[in-house]
């Protein structure tokens, strides 16, 4: 109920703020439309840019940032509008940093490029085989939903959630809701940009 108040007064204070800001510009406005929007983008030959430059994040509304855990090279950061996104920093028992970002429990950044490539790195640690694997687009983001399972037996051991980004960095994290649309983490994902840095 609270996530829902929240989320309706966003909208309304998102509605007053386009209308203040219509008018009054002889500028050419025809700019591509932003992430997000379906004109004049063709899905099928054009990937979306997920991964945001930090000088290009209006701090305004994703005023609050979390450095995430990373396993490769690449430090990513979070940047997040904390009126839609709840975050929670903090370290497990080993001293290992650990975020929650809204729906995404314990993310972080792992040091394989693609969620193909983390789940061949999971089996070949763990064993067993991928039973399922669903793809959705949530906010311009590829999420995969994987269940890891017994070979032979089909039996089920775990479930896996990979968010990849055009840097080629993957992001593994745990969750309780899902990745079809309209879900609670696609609204989250609209309200958080990535960084990477090299």
């Amino acid at each position: 109920m609270k996530r829902r108040i929240l989320s309706l007064l966003l909208i309304m204070s998102m509605s007053v703020s386009m209308l203040v800001g219509c008018g009054g510009n002889d500028k050419d406005n025809s700019k591509e439309p932003s992430k997000g929007t379906e004109a004049g983008t063709n899905k099928d030959t054009e990937k979306e840019d997920t991964t945001t430059k930090e000088d290009e994040i209006d701090t305004n509304i994703y005023s609050e940032k979390v450095e995430l855990r990373s396993d490769s090279e690449k430090k990513v950061v979070a940047y997040y509008d904390p009126t839609v996104v709840e975050c929670v920093a903090g370290e497990k028992e080993d001293g290992t940093p650990e975020v929650y970002l809204g729906e995404m429990w314990d993310v972080y950044a792992t040091h394989t490029a693609t969620a193909e490539d983390f789940m061949n790195y999971v089996i070949s640690v763990m064993g067993g085989e991928i039973g399922k694997h669903e793809e959705s687009s949530l906010s311009g983001y590829a999420v995969h939903y994987f269940t890891l399972v017994e070979p032979g037996t089909g039996a089920f051991w775990d479930k896996i959630y990979v968010l990849e980004l055009d840097a080629g960095v993957a992001l593994n994290f745990r969750m309780q809701g899902s990745i079809e649309e309209g879900s609670d983490l696609e609204k989250e994902l609209a309200a958080i940009k990535f960084v990477v840095e090299e």
